[in-house]
């Protein structure tokens, strides 16, 4: 029961941050596979993610989901949201715009360099 009212309060946040559009696809000009990233709200202490259909670098999702199949995490919900009607945020970059927002991402959490040309469009 405890983990059937997390996935529906986790299904609930993600829709919103389908809507606010906080799932992002990142392409490079130089062609290769997207990448997908999940931007946390600016406020708080959260961090964006590298995402997928069943994987994500959280660490709900490394311990919970990978250790103990507890299943997925907020993150991968808004992205399989997100998927099923292709309402991604799309956003062409150059290859070293994507090493740029990838560096950040790790390095400090969040990634100025990719809210930057969010707010430019």
């Amino acid at each position: 029961m405890e983990i059937a009212k997390e996935e529906s309060k986790y299904s609930r946040e993600a829709e919103k941050a389908v809507k606010e559009g906080r799932v992002i696809e990142l392409r490079t000009r130089e062609g290769g596979p997207p990448l997908f990233v999940f931007m946390a709200r600016e406020k708080g202490s959260h961090r964006d993610h590298i995402v997928g259909p069943t994987s994500c670098d959280c660490e709900y999702f490394l311990f919970h989901g990978i250790l103990e199949g507890e299943g997925s995490c907020i993150h991968i919900q808004a992205y399989n949201i997100a998927s099923r009607n292709e309402n991604f945020r799309k956003i062409v970059v150059k290859r070293e715009e994507l090493k740029e927002i990838l560096t950040e991402i790790f390095a400090y959490g969040k990634s100025l360099k990719l809210r930057k040309l969010i707010s430019s469009r």
